[in-house]
């Protein structure tokens, strides 16, 4: 006769720790790392018309500009549609507000990153700021469907 395996259930300040760990963290770890690592080369002339390279730390706007934090921000907004998806239970207008959001995030992200890709000249400021609000607001609805799973 087969013993089962004692489970213990996770708390839920344990189960918040590890998604914002897993899902935040590591999903951002990339972009960070281009960040310190990318140093784009000017080519310029000093006073005695010797042509030098120069090596400049990119901003935070230039490296968001390719629209990488859009892909991350459409993954966390997808995962909390999928944890919204078949919930049943109290809190069910909450679950579904939550679940709404996430997928009109991952629209926005989808379609703001596909302009970034077919627009030649691109505004900087614009993508950063925008992939930084949609990437906040998928953390919150991730957060939030962390949060609603556990409601019963």
């Amino acid at each position: 006769m087969a013993e089962s395996l004692p489970i213990r259930p996770e708390s839920l300040p344990v189960r918040v720790m590890r998604w914002i760990f897993a899902s935040i963290i590591f999903s951002i770890v990339p972009i960070v790392i281009a960040f310190y690592t990318a140093s784009p080369h000017l080519l310029s002339i000093n006073s005695k018309n010797i042509a030098e390279i120069t090596s400049v730390k990119p901003s935070l706007y230039e490296v968001l500009s390719t629209g990488s934090l859009y892909l991350v921000a459409a993954s966390l907004a997808g995962g909390a549609v999928v944890a919204m998806i078949g919930t049943t239970g109290s809190w069910l207008w909450a679950k579904i507000i939550v679940g709404g959001t996430a997928a009109t995030i991952v629209f926005f992200c989808a379609s703001f990153y596909s302009n970034v890709l077919s627009t030649a000249i691109i505004n900087q400021g614009s993508v950063g700021l925008r992939s930084i609000v949609l990437f906040a607001t998928a953390g919150g609805t991730g957060l939030g469907a962390v949060l609603l799973t556990e409601a019963k």
